[in-house]
């Protein structure tokens, strides 16, 4: 894989891709991600997966009330879901009239 990403990690960076979590006030609650991981069964920990993914800067946390993720770095977070063949956009696209 070219970005070193595991599918387990893959997979949250492309929930919080297609929710549009990609500002602060837009992030994905850590509960509601943990159960739709845990209903994947996925090997590796999510916890373990989520670390990995704040560490390499593609997500950052939101503590408020609960815990929240979004997408920090917009433009490797697209790069890697696309070069994995996730559905992203890469760009505004302009019809030529």
């Amino acid at each position: 894989m070219c970005c070193q990403l595991s599918e387990e990690e893959l997979f949250i960076l492309d929930m919080l891709y297609q929710g549009r979590s990609l500002a602060s006030n837009r992030g994905k609650n850590y509960e509601f991600i943990k159960k739709i991981y845990a209903k994947k069964r996925f090997t590796k920990d999510f916890d373990d997966a989520i670390k990995t993914l704040l560490n390499r800067g593609y997500i950052t946390q939101i503590r408020k009330k609960d815990i929240k993720f979004f997408i920090s770095n917009k433009n490797q977070a697209t790069l890697a879901l696309f070069s994995h063949g996730f559905n992203t956009s890469l760009g505004k696209i302009r019809h030529i009239e």
